[in-house]
């Protein structure tokens, strides 16, 4: 075997680290192989690479498995360089590693700790993986020597997470014990941040960045389980459809404060040669005269509706409702007005929020708009119980296929083809809760 091996185990980032990392080697002629001794998605964007192979076993999941031992050793023994995944992390940013976990393959020279700085400032119960692993005493001694804040209900057994939180996770239960198991071999943490890549792709780019946005709320269901047209019942003391409005604006306010934030540095970085500019949408599609006629402009008196700012922060935003001629359809009608009006905005995404989720905050929506932003992903989810969820977010590369949905097919039926090129955002279930019934209004 005369490949350097490398593998790579943690958390949050460990895909794009190896795809950078191939690519860089293939740049340098060298032949390399991409593989697992886990699971890995089946990445197409290797096959536009000559020198980059994918190897793995095509498993039900539609992922790729570790592939044989025979056919791993030829690979050590043709390509110049391997790099292994050696660990699953169900696509959270941090984690805490089982017994039987990473798994290193015996030839591996080098071995990289990976886990994602998107964690930090969230509860740990939420974005790390095996968290049921850490005992309390242990998540006390934790929040102690680093100085962490315990969760915003002030329970013992959560904390925010931070940068040292991350780093003292990586170094007790990753490096110390790699370094006990494989004395003599290289071991290294690296911290996956996403807003660092993001902006250094801006300042040694050649042009200025515009992101357009559609934020598409979709309002036309009428509630068969509730019995009539829940988005006009009262929730908390406003419209239904209101409270997932509301929030939506808000989430907009606090994106396009943390882009302006972002446009500064990145002006003062390359002395105003760079900018990131931002122009946010707001499409309510609807079939119900009383949300396609409500005085948007009043209520939000920020917004000059259909052409102001929300603060100068946000760039210009609009907010507009739309008629949906095919609500009997079922959801593919509202989304395909959706991309429709998305298309006629030139924007180059999409995002599909759904009207009864009241319990989703402003700052949950913007955290998950800046890191898809970040991410530099095709597609985004959050993700709760095991399953992706609404909000879901789209490139304008996928307008084409969402315009074709039909019936009760939504844009998350996509999302599943396109595993690999989803960012999925963690969140607590509550956040998302739906008012099917009226027991739900409480």
């Amino acid at each position: 075997m005369c490949a350097y091996v490398i593998a790579v185990c943690g958390a949050g980032g460990k895909s794009t680290y190896i795809k950078k990392k191939a690519m860089a080697c293939a740049a340098m002629g060298k032949r390399v192989v991409v593989t697992t001794t886990t699971h890995i998605f089946n990445d197409r964007d290797y096959d536009k690479f000559e020198n980059i192979r994918l190897l793995g076993k095509t498993v039900e999941s539609g992922k790729l498995g570790a592939p044989s031992h025979e056919k791993y050793k030829k690979c050590c023994e043709e390509a110049d360089i391997v790099l292994v995944e050696a660990d699953g992390s169900r696509r959270m940013p941090i984690k805490v590693p089982a017994e039987y976990e990473p798994v290193i393959p015996e030839n591996a020279d080098e071995t990289v700790v990976v886990m994602g700085a998107h964690a930090i400032g969230r509860r740990m119960s939420t974005v790390c993986h095996r968290f049921e692993l850490i005992k309390e005493t242990e998540l006390k001694s934790m929040s102690e020597s680093c100085k962490a804040a315990f969760s915003d209900d002030r329970t013992s057994d959560d904390i925010i997470v931070a940068d040292n939180i991350i780093r003292y996770i990586a170094e007790k239960y990753y490096i110390k014990p790699l370094k006990n198991k494989y004395p003599g071999k290289k071991i290294s943490f690296f911290l996956s941040d996403m807003r660092k890549d993001f902006l250094s792709e801006l300042v040694s780019g050649k042009e200025n960045r515009e992101l357009r946005i559609n934020l598409v709320m979709t309002a036309s269901g009428y509630g068969r389980r509730f019995g009539k047209n829940k988005l006009l019942e009262s929730y908390k003391g406003k419209p239904l459809f209101l409270n997932t409005l509301d929030n939506i604006v808000g989430a907009a306010g606090l994106l396009g404060k943390i882009l302006e934030e972002d446009n500064d540095e990145i002006i003062n970085r390359t002395n105003g040669e760079r900018s990131l500019k931002a122009k946010l949408y707001i499409t309510v599609v609807t079939r119900y005269d009383e949300i396609l006629n409500f005085d948007y402009a009043t209520r939000y008196d920020e917004v000059r509706y259909g052409k102001g700012t929300y603060g100068k922060e946000c760039g210009q935003i609009d907010i507009r409702p739309v008629f949906n001629p095919d609500y009997a359809e079922g959801i593919a009608g509202s989304v395909r007005i959706g991309a429709k009006v998305s298309r006629e905005l030139n924007a180059d995404s999409v995002c599909y929020f759904v009207a009864d989720q009241p319990e989703l905050d402003s700052r949950s929506i913007a955290d998950f708009l800046k890191y898809y932003i970040y991410s530099g992903k095709d597609m985004a989810a959050m993700y709760t119980d095991g399953h992706m969820s609404n909000p879901a977010a789209l490139s304008s590369d996928c307008f084409c296929e969402i315009e074709s949905l039909e019936g009760d097919r939504g844009c998350m039926s996509i999302l599943k083809r396109n595993p690999e090129k989803v960012f999925i955002y963690q969140i607590e279930s509550k956040k998302l809760k739906d008012v099917d019934e009226p027991c739900d209004m409480r």
